[in-house]
């Protein structure tokens, strides 16, 4: 519920109908329609505005809040995937470079959920883990070329849709990803607030052998905050002594056969994720 929609509350249990009284004391003919709402009208405008940032001020300085602090669910745009045709002679390799898609925000209890988007379809030969979000090759062929696709997630009660895009080269000889976590330094995730559920997928990619198991390697998730091991995802309640601080971590990603996704980052350092939670 949001600060002017509680001060229209008041405006209209309170200060309405003192206002309707003292236009009658005042000799005002409350009998005229046109003239009540003319009246009520500029007070009730000027009122809630006051009200309303009043309120806000209020709760500011408390550091609280009154409208959902949980994030909208959304699919970060630009994600890209990769696959290869090789051809050596009379024989023919396709492979798909697996990696996560990813989602933010929400609040899953467990992980995401993931489907095909009404009216997409998935290039041939590649398929979709509803419960972890990896793409992956389904063993069939592959399709030289780029084309896109469109995703929905779900965290239980809420859903977004988001498009990729899958890249495919063909060559005698096709660079194919090993089992890593990206190359980035940095991967900053959307904010959390106490109290509210909250929910970000982590990245990896490569050819490591599914499923993927994630783990917290080093730092600090915010109190209240957990990595879901199976399914690649920060998820959790903060609670209120994370208000006010930023946590940084970096996570460890194996495959099916216990083998550690590499780190190929600047410095050989893996990425590290930053929380933030304002309050």
């Amino acid at each position: 519920m949001s600060s002017k929609i509680i001060a229209g509350i008041i405006i209209v249990l309170f200060i309405i109908p003192n206002a309707a009284m003292t236009l009658h004391q005042e000799g005002v003919d409350v009998s005229s329609l046109d003239t009540v709402l003319d009246f009520l009208g500029s007070l009730f405008d000027t009122v809630l505005d006051f009200l309303g940032s009043l309120f806000d001020t209020v709760l500011d300085f408390l550091g609280l809040s009154l409208g959902s602090g949980t994030p909208d669910l959304y699919i970060p745009v630009g994600q890209s995937l990769t696959g290869a045709i090789q051809v050596r002679g009379s024989d023919t390799y396709y492979s798909v470079d697996s990696e996560t898609l990813r989602a933010y925000g929400g609040a899953p209890l467990s992980g995401y959920t993931w489907t095909v988007a009404s009216l997409s379809a998935l290039p041939p030969g590649t398929a979709v883990d509803p419960l972890t979000g990896i793409f992956h090759s389904s063993g069939g062929k592959l399709v030289s070329g780029t084309c896109t696709f469109d995703m929905t997630v779900s965290d239980g009660s809420r859903t977004a849709t988001g498009t990729f895009t899958f890249v495919v080269n063909t060559g005698e000889i096709v660079p194919v990803a090993v089992f890593q976590q990206p190359a980035v330094s940095f991967i900053s995730l959307p904010d959390a607030n106490t109290g509210y559920g909250y929910g970000a997928s982590l990245w990896a990619l490569g050819n490591g052998a599914l499923p993927w198991s994630w783990s917290l390697a080093a730092g600090e998730l915010p109190p209240g905050m957990v990595i879901d091991r199976a399914k690649g995802v920060v998820r959790g309640t903060p609670l209120q002594s994370a208000a006010g601080n930023t946590y940084s971590f970096t996570i460890t990603v194996k495959d099916k056969t216990g083998e550690e996704a590499l780190i190929v980052g600047p410095g050989l350092q893996p990425p590290t994720y930053t929380i933030s939670v304002p309050r």
